[in-house]
């Protein structure tokens, strides 16, 4: 291979590396909206004797602490499939993490239908 060649494999390494790293914030975002809706609002209001205030109080809050912890994801896991063009993270670890994003929506999705 040439040099030409290396760099462009490596510029569509970091390409795919950013592509994934976008799927997976998108698909984590989904995962977290579909959480708030289940943490903040489905269970609260299967209980019956909160107060709307609380309600509202509770929703606002946990609303910021789930989009914090979303942050926190988006940043490390940018971190991990940044060493994709590097060799360092097979399709294995990449399949991992969607696997797990996956488990967590059909985790919810259950959940939720079984409220």
């Amino acid at each position: 291979m040439t040099q030409t060649d290396t760099k462009a494999r490596q510029a569509l390494l970091y390409i795919l590396a950013y592509a994934l790293w976008f799927a997976s914030a998108a698909l984590s975002l989904w995962a977290v909206l579909w959480l708030r809706i289940l943490l903040l609002i489905d269970l609260p209001m299967s209980m019956s004797g909160i107060n709307p205030w609380s309600l509202s109080a509770i929703d606002k809050f946990g609303t910021v602490l789930l989009g914090a912890l979303w942050l926190i994801f988006v940043i490390v896991s940018e971190r991990y499939f940044r060493r994709l063009p590097e060799n360092e993270l097979s399709l294995i670890d990449v399949v991992k993490v969607f696997a797990i994003e996956g488990v967590v929506l059909a985790v919810i999705y259950l959940a939720r239908f079984l409220l």
